[in-house]
């Protein structure tokens, strides 16, 4: 199911997502400090997690969303 989350305010924002069955949480802790690389093993380690968890990553639609939204990724 693609989807995608923002915050349309400047203000800080708490969010609860629940995903059945369990076990999504192990990506979110893992995938945490992979968002602070850079470089070009980020997207490998990216790719690998998402892979891992069977995830299928769209990042082909993130132009069109900033470009309709005027959010930054």
């Amino acid at each position: 199911m693609p989807h995608a989350m923002w915050n349309v305010s400047e203000e800080p924002v708490r969010i609860l997502e629940v995903v059945l069955p369990g076990g999504i949480e192990r990506y979110f802790e893992r995938i945490a400090p992979i968002l602070t690389e850079e470089g070009p093993e980020w997207t490998a380690r990216y790719d690998a997690l998402a892979e891992e968890f069977g995830l299928t990553i769209l990042d082909d639609w993130a132009d069109e969303l900033q470009a309709r939204y005027g959010i930054t990724l």
